[in-house]
């Protein structure tokens, strides 16, 4: 329920305008004039303000200065009679939200209404969302205790200034839009909007208005311009989520607009300039839908101008102590006691192999300090079962040397099967090095890193 005041030197139209709003589930605060407005003002705040221009003595260009002065996130929206091209201008540009001219419609008041709200909603999650980008999604704050992760940082840094198109690729669940977040931090963007757009289980209708817009009446239903995530992340950055998802002909768009750096509204003939930097992410191997033809070459071109390739969590069992120690802390940021993980629980964490990777990680973890409890100290009895059958029940604790003699030969261990198991696949691949990849749900390019690497 939102906080509304109505400003009305008309007894009729400030009766009525409060009327209408409260019908619409508004709290309203109402003021006959300008003067009474702004002491009401000294007194409560509002999230949105509709006054009239035509007052006396003070009008309410005045009253709209002095808001904007004292409440600059308060959006406004003036009332005149004479609908002048100038006046609304005028208003506009000491920082209206936008004008009504009366007689006013009643859907075009609740509608204006709606779209200012929702205007503060979006500002104030802008505000922090770019918190979080300086403090939470920093380079500085991914885990990277494994050499994988280490070079996954180093890129960040390096492609992190630059206006460069990026590619992020990895199995489901590797944290790809933490990545993107910290390459947005990590650029002269970090203070300017970060957009998320998923691409999975939309049509292609309703992700062209999305992505690129709508223009009034070309869709039913849709009685006024949209922007598209393109256009409303202004200079910021859009990361496209599951773009292998992309529909043919939105994929030659998306292609036309990075060649061009503009784009078209659905129905609209008119284009408009895009600066967005565009980050996007995929799970599937791009190269081999382009080999099916079901992605566009010089799309994918266009796409992986850096191409960044998350390993999978049963990759980089080095990260998982730090991850475990990091997650405690986050149960314990109110002010509670961080929980102790036992040797014997950490060492089924590590051995684990995480098919859901940080997703899977993230939700056991979550599960498991809540049924410890805080202050309790992790023990094998509070994981999942299927933890249990990740090691030989007789264990030993990481923490002592026996511990890191036994993490040691784990990892080697580990890396001995995913040879093996890499090695058969390719086998039943023919020796295909494509047709394995895909099996995998990995790049031939990480297909050929992992051989070499465990060769």
């Amino acid at each position: 329920m939102a906080q509304l005041l109505v400003v009305e030197n008309e007894s009729v139209t400030l009766n009525l305008l409060s009327t209408l709003l409260k019908g619409d589930a508004h709290e309203v605060a109402s003021a006959s004039s300008a003067e009474e407005a702004l002491v009401i003002l000294e007194k409560q705040s509002f999230d949105l303000m509709l006054s009239d221009i035509r007052m006396s003595p003070m009008d309410g260009m005045q009253l709209l200065q002095i808001s904007r002065e004292k409440h600059p996130d308060m959006p406004v929206i003036m009332l005149t009679a004479f609908g002048s091209v100038s006046t609304a201008v005028d208003a506009l540009k000491l920082g209206a939200f936008d004008y009504l001219t009366k007689p006013f419609k009643i859907d075009e008041l609740l509608r204006t209404v709606k779209r200012a709200l929702e205007y503060t909603t979006t500002s104030k999650e802008n505000v922090e969302v770019k918190a979080q980008l300086n403090v939470k999604y920093g380079v500085e704050n991914i885990i990277a205790a494994s050499p994988a992760m280490k070079r996954v940082c180093d890129m960040i840094r390096r492609v992190g200034p630059t206006d460069a198109t990026v590619l992020i690729t990895g199995e489901v669940g590797t944290a790809k839009e933490q990545i993107a977040r910290a390459i947005h931090a990590s650029s002269s963007r970090k203070n300017k909007s970060f957009i998320v757009m998923r691409c999975e289980g939309m049509d292609e209708a309703d992700l062209d208005v999305e992505l690129f817009g709508c223009a009034k009446d070309a869709l039913p239903g849709i009685d006024q311009a949209q922007a598209g995530a393109l256009e409303s992340v202004e200079d910021g950055t859009l990361m496209i989520e599951s773009v292998h998802a992309l529909p043919p002909a939105l994929q030659t768009k998306l292609l036309k607009m990075l060649q061009s750096r503009e784009a078209k509204r659905r129905g609209s003939e008119t284009a408009y300039p895009v600066k967005a930097r565009l980050i996007t992410t995929t799970d599937l191997p791009l190269g081999q839908l382009v080999g099916k033809g079901d992605f566009l070459e010089d799309l994918h071109l266009r796409l992986r101008v850096i191409s960044i390739d998350l390993p999978a969590l049963r990759m980089r069992q080095e990260d998982i102590p730090e991850l475990v120690q990091h997650w405690c802390q986050q149960q314990a940021a109110g002010g509670g006691i961080i929980p102790r993980v036992s040797a014997e629980a950490l060492d089924l964490l590590t051995g684990y192999d995480w098919p859901g990777n940080d997703q899977e990680f993230e939700s056991v973890l979550a599960q498991v300090l809540l049924t410890a409890g805080l202050g309790e100290t992790i023990l094998p009895d509070h994981l999942p079962p299927a933890l249990g059958q990740a090691l030989p029940k007789k264990t030993v604790g990481i923490g002592s040397k026996d511990g890191l003699e036994r993490a040691a030969s784990l990892k080697a261990f580990l890396r001995e099967k995913e040879r093996e198991y890499l090695q058969q696949v390719l086998k039943t691949a023919g020796g295909d090095q494509a047709v394995a990849a895909e099996k995998l749900h990995i790049t031939v390019e990480a297909l050929q890193r992992k051989l070499t690497e465990a060769s």
